[in-house]
């Protein structure tokens, strides 16, 4: 059976060449740019993508962003991997992170205003996913003179914001289908500190399905990371710790089965984070 999920960045912005010192984390765009007195370059990090199962098998990987521009636009467009951390609030032109020169997908065609640019980055995202290529993110740029601006995750409208589609298999198994599903919700809000602190614990026993999401609702980043357990005493990470700046949402999966989970969250300062939890349970 295929599956699908569907990433939004945990990451994104862009850096220019005119203006080489500012940083644009809180653009509502994200902007591609090449012409003789100027270049300028998108940036994205989808983290979440680690989150599939290890046994998922990539068979599609769909970049879609939406195209901000008023008039059509002829675009060539190339996506190159990038090689090192950065971060979407200290990325500049002078402070940029390293990105691949060479290209692992291209678009070329006519963009028409207000629509969804769509490309393919299966291979891209096949590395990932194998471990060969660290998940640094990607970087779009244009290959020939253009003027493109991409709606980013600062737009107030979510149907705007990037998102990578992913549909995927499970080797070796075999998926069957629930018929009926008892779904469970919890909300909570908590104000993280600088001292490590748990979410109330959930019991996923029997769960079919399990999510957190994560909204950073305070002025300050956070951390988070999600833990399993056995048995309620003894705790195993089972995510890598997470960077939510203010304002950002994060989606978080436990990928090893155990019977009990809870997320820690922690902040340099003080900031109030709301956990939405969902789990779909057999009947």
């Amino acid at each position: 059976m295929l599956l699908e999920r569907v990433f939004v960045p945990n990451r994104d912005t862009y850096i220019s060449s005119i203006r080489p010192r500012q940083n644009f984390r809180f653009s509502s765009e994200l902007r591609v740019t090449e012409a003789i007195t100027a270049q300028e370059i998108s940036l994205l990090q989808f983290l979440e993508l680690q989150n599939l199962p290890v046994n998922s098998v990539i068979e599609q990987a769909l970049l879609q962003c939406y195209v901000l521009n008023s008039i059509p636009a002829s675009a060539d467009l190339s996506i190159h991997p990038i090689l090192s951390y950065w971060k979407s609030g200290t990325a500049t032109w002078n402070n940029p992170p390293i990105i691949d020169s060479v290209s692992k997908a291209t678009f070329s065609g006519i963009l028409l205003p207000h629509s969804a640019l769509t490309i393919d980055i299966t291979d891209l995202a096949q590395e990932w996913l194998m471990g060969s290529l660290r998940n640094r993110g990607l970087a779009i740029l244009a290959t020939d003179t253009l003027s493109l601006r991409l709606a980013s995750v600062n737009q107030k409208n979510i149907r705007l914001w990037p998102q990578l589609t992913i549909k995927f298999k499970l080797k070796g198994e075999e998926i069957s289908i629930v018929p009926e599903v008892i779904v469970r919700t919890d909300e909570e809000e908590y104000v993280a500190d600088t001292t490590w602190r748990h979410t109330r614990i959930q019991d996923v026993s029997k769960s079919a399905l399990t999510t957190y999401l994560i909204t950073n609702l305070g002025g300050d980043m956070a951390e988070v990371y999600l833990s399993v357990s056995p048995d309620e005493l003894v705790w195993l990470p089972d995510s890598r710790t997470y960077e939510i700046l203010p304002g950002e949402s994060l989606k978080v999966f436990p990928t090893t089965y155990l019977s009990y989970i809870r997320m820690s969250y922690r902040s340099d300062t003080t900031t109030s984070l709301k956990f939405f939890f969902q789990m779909q349970q057999a009947t």
